[in-house]
């Protein structure tokens, strides 16, 4: 039988050469408008690796449970990464080693006691003055289909999560509430350009991810 990981990549989650030209933008427009960190960074729930992948990091840790993304970062970013669940290996990482943490369509695979748990130890794990940077769809502006995505386990939006960092000693930097669209599955050309352009424009056109930095207070 083939497993929820495997199934998960060839419906939700399939591969598209679209992620990565998405992401190297997001990288560079987060280093050019909010000064991101370049330092030792983690990301959770990475994926094809494509944002970590495109920092400017001196070092980079990926957590990743599917082990069919594992073996793709590996082969394809050349970058450490733990295979795992992030509840298990969060506790097991070093207090005060990241200067930035990211995480980007993850919080909302999770129950709302969970979410708070990742949270209280990323806060452990960040040194002082570094930052976490979260993506993730905004369900003030997708509930229509936020739900046709069976495995998500939360509701969350950039209002929601902003007081749950609060809650567990952060202190929210920048906020963008549509920030992305929803997904990555429209058919329209994308290439940097246009990216680019999304980026930087007031008025986002479908716009249903946010987009949140914050700083552990320490």
């Amino acid at each position: 039988m083939m497993t929820i990981e495997k199934s998960y990549m060839l419906t939700r989650y399939k591969y598209t050469e679209k992620r990565s030209i998405v992401w190297q933008e997001v990288s560079n427009y987060l280093k050019k408008k909010y000064k991101i960190p370049v330092g030792n960074a983690i990301e959770y729930g990475c994926g094809y690796g494509d944002w970590l992948g495109s920092t400017l990091a001196t070092h980079k840790l990926a957590i990743e449970s599917n082990i069919d993304l594992v073996r793709h970062v590996e082969s394809e970013y050349k970058i450490e990464i733990k295979c795992g669940n992030i509840l298990s290996v969060l506790p097991e990482l070093s207090q005060d080693t990241y200067d930035l943490v990211l995480v980007s369509n993850f919080l909302e695979h999770f129950e709302n006691d969970d979410v708070s748990f990742i949270l209280r130890k990323t806060y452990k794990i960040m040194k002082p003055k570094s930052l976490l940077v979260i993506i993730q769809p905004n369900y003030r502006y997708c509930y229509k289909h936020y739900f046709d995505d069976c495995t998500h386990r939360s509701i969350h939006t950039h209002l929601s999560v902003s007081d749950l960092l609060a809650m567990n000693g952060f202190g929210l930097e920048f906020i963008e509430p549509k920030f992305l669209p929803f997904s990555f599955s429209s058919k329209l050309p994308i290439n940097r350009y246009l990216v680019r352009a999304y980026l930087n424009s007031p008025i986002k056109l479908k716009g249903a991810q946010f987009l949140v930095g914050a700083r552990p207070i320490k």
